[in-house]
């Protein structure tokens, strides 16, 4: 996809973003940018707050978790009634570690070398759970064979990303056909692809998938999604208090074995209000188009970075996901730099820098990126 091209596909939606009058905006893997629409949306939250009050439950929140959740299944290939909106990653994590209690026999936790979502320290915070770390031979990929000689009869759950830095290159339904046999659970963090990259985790298979709501997907803070698969669903029990009336018809989820008991109580509306307006381009556009936007995007990244002998240190393949990242000398210090003159990236260690560009980016901003970048290097 050429630079023009790029240009003209973001042009259309550059002016509903604020922030990008004004700044070069290369950080939506860590906070999507918020839209004017996020902001009505706000506003009509606080006014069923004030008109409403309490009476705001029965007439426009307590359906939101079930609402959004299910347009977010929609958009990662879940079926309906089978993902819920969440107060949070860890609430989400919480409610699936309360359907076990692991027993010595099979109390092992696998995942990859390169795996830094929360769910991974979390898992490594629970007690009775051993880690199983399949490692790179690279720094940038996973071997899915490496992964699969992880997967034993001691294997109580496999956590992965998928998307950057390891699940691009593992082929995920060979991984969830060897935990099952070993009547292991796999469990998918999506926050680095749901509303990047075209994913389907029913065709999958995976038994769990979790992931933030304010990258990718342009939502507020305070918000996460949580799906189970529809055959395991009614067969867990969740001791998290749920959220909702067991057996009241008119609850947004009466039914006693749905999703709605992986809740952690009320949720927050606003901040579903703010993610609503946040998916609303994501359907318009279609995750198909997102992708092909993204992958022209981080391609000139990389064309650019290489051009300018800064080495990239993700995966440059057509499989790459929606991130880059760049080696470069005291990270924090780059970051800072960028950040002073209006140019928003992400630092994740001393010597990596990570560009998440999205689909109201244009070539522009890439090159801005970069010529600041060598700037700053130099100076």
């Amino acid at each position: 996809m050429h630079r023009d091209t790029l240009a003209t596909m973001a042009s259309n939606w550059r002016s509903q973003f604020p922030i990008l009058e004004t700044t070069t905006y290369l950080s939506s893997h860590n906070q999507g940018a918020m839209s004017f629409a996020s902001s009505d949306l706000l506003a009509q939250f606080a006014e069923d707050w004030a008109t409403l009050g309490s009476s705001a439950w029965d007439q426009a929140w307590s359906s939101l978790p079930f609402e959004v959740g299910n347009t977010i299944g929609t958009l990662v290939g879940a079926s309906p009634q089978t993902t819920v909106a969440t107060t949070g990653m860890m609430a989400a994590l919480v409610a699936i570690d309360s359907c076990f209690r692991f027993q010595p026999a099979q109390s092992r936790f696998v995942t990859t070398q390169l795996e830094h979502s929360p769910g991974r320290r979390y898992w490594q915070r629970q007690a009775g759970l051993t880690e199983a770390i399949a490692r790179s031979w690279d720094g940038r990929t996973i071997a899915t064979e490496t992964l699969l000689a992880e997967i034993d009869e001691r294997t109580a759950i496999v956590m992965l990303s998928d998307g950057p830095p390891s699940g691009s290159s593992i082929d995920l339904k060979r991984v969830v056909a060897a935990a099952h046999d070993v009547d292991g659970y796999v469990l998918l963090d999506c926050s680095q692809s749901a509303g990047a990259v075209p994913i389907d985790i029913e065709d999958l298979g995976v038994d769990f998938a979790v992931g933030r709501t304010d990258g990718w997907l342009c939502g507020g803070t305070s918000s996460a999604w949580l799906y189970v698969h529809p055959e395991i669903l009614g067969q867990l029990e969740p001791r998290t208090p749920g959220w909702g009336i067991d057996g009241d018809p008119t609850w947004p989820d009466p039914d006693p074995s749905g999703v709605g008991r992986f809740l952690d109580g009320p949720p927050n509306p606003a901040a579903l209000y703010a993610l609503t307006a946040g998916l609303g381009p994501l359907f318009t556009l279609g995750i198909e188009t997102i992708r092909q936007r993204s992958l022209a995007a981080t391609g000139n990244v990389i064309e650019l970075a290489e051009s300018a002998a800064v080495p990239v240190t993700s995966d440059t393949s057509q499989d790459r996901g929606a991130i880059v990242t760049l080696q470069v000398d005291d990270a924090f210090r780059v970051q800072s730099g960028l950040h002073a003159l209006d140019i928003l990236v992400g630092a994740y260690s001393p010597d990596e820098i990570s560009i998440g560009p999205h689909f109201y980016n244009n070539q522009a901003d890439l090159d801005t990126f970069i010529s600041t970048l060598k700037s700053i290097n130099h100076g």
